[in-house]
């Protein structure tokens, strides 16, 4: 039996990483000479489609770099694959979610009935992140942990979602007008910048929070 993958199509990763190195301000060769390749690998992928697909170690380099899941880039699903989705502690199987860093590749093992609770059905979708930074405090705060459903890529209602980030991907709580339907961007916490009245296209969403974990006292 042939499983169809979930895994964005090659426009959609083409369009993706030409976004994310726009809003980094680097340039494609510079982006090019960080994975390793020829100064014009890069611009070639986005605007000639060559290669047709990013390789795992390229995909990889990409996704450490600018902080998001390597399934945004073209990567099988998970679901597609069952011995790496998924492992055994004790006489317990348990889901393994991805973790978004900049450093290492890591993972975090959940019930499946909790990460299915969590994600509405489509674990397969979720990723980590710990947070850094007081931009969301009180709502999030250092050190608290979250997971995001990394299938949304439009806000289509108001709620906290993760936006593409040069160096790492962060918070922010999405508002849309209820008429002309355009996003305001707001950080919970009011020493930092709003901004109102943006063009849906043009708000870099990868994910929205589903689930938020923090320490008490």
């Amino acid at each position: 039996m042939t499983m169809a993958s979930n895994a964005p199509d090659n426009a959609e990763v083409r369009s993706l990483l030409d976004r994310l190195i726009r809003q980094s301000g680097e340039s494609y060769a510079a982006i090019s000479r960080r994975i390793g390749r020829n100064a014009a690998y890069v611009q070639q992928f986005i605007r000639r489609g060559t290669p047709r697909r990013l390789s795992e170690l390229d995909r990889q380099r990409l996704a450490l770099h600018f902080g998001i899941s390597e399934r945004a880039l073209g990567a099988p699903d998970p679901a597609i694959r069952p011995d790496s989705a998924r492992i055994s502690i004790g006489d317990e199987a348990c889901v393994l979610v991805p973790c978004i860093i900049t450093r290492e590749s890591t993972a975090i093992a959940l019930n499946p009935a909790l990460a299915s609770s969590i994600s509405g059905g489509n674990s397969e979708h979720l990723a980590g992140l710990m947070a850094e930074g007081d931009s969301m405090a009180p709502t999030i705060m250092p050190g608290n942990f979250m997971l995001f459903d990394m299938s949304v890529r439009h806000a289509r209602c108001d709620g906290l979602y993760l936006l593409a980030g040069g160096a790492r991907p962060f918070v922010r709580r999405l508002m849309l007008h209820p008429v002309s339907g355009r996003i305001s961007i707001h950080a919970d916490n009011p020493a930092y910048p709003a901004w109102a009245d943006c063009e849906p296209s043009g708000v870099p969403v990868i994910g929205r929070l589903l689930w938020l974990a923090k320490a008490i006292g």
